[in-house]
């Protein structure tokens, strides 16, 4: 996995679009950011599928909850409730937003 550190730096509002979804990784409070795979509506709307909220503690990502609201029934859940579950989806999700990023440098 990359360093936390340089992960933070690639926090923006902006949306990478990588078929066929989009992601944003942001910065959501002190400490703690947003990482999301976004599914476009046909209305300009995005819904989450998921967004994993992480805190950075003793320089990892700790995941702190999943939300998933592609999903019926809105799937929700903390680190207390499943922390392997939230672990594993965090660093799927990272991999592929690491991977957006970089098929977003090379020329088209």
């Amino acid at each position: 996995m990359a360093n936390w550190r340089d992960v933070v730096a690639l926090c923006s509002e902006e949306k990478i679009y990588f078929e066929p979804y989009y992601y944003r990784f942001r910065e959501h409070s002190d400490n703690q950011y947003e990482l999301a795979r976004l599914v476009a509506g046909s209305c300009g709307e995005f819904t989450y599928h998921p967004k994993i909220t992480v805190k950075v503690e003793n320089d990892l990502f700790v995941p702190i909850a999943y939300y998933n609201n592609e999903q019926n029934p809105v799937q929700q859940l903390t680190r207390d409730e499943d922390e392997t579950f939230l672990d594993e989806e965090f660093v799927a999700l990272l991999d592929v937003f690491l991977e957006a990023k970089e098929a977003q440098k090379k020329p088209k």
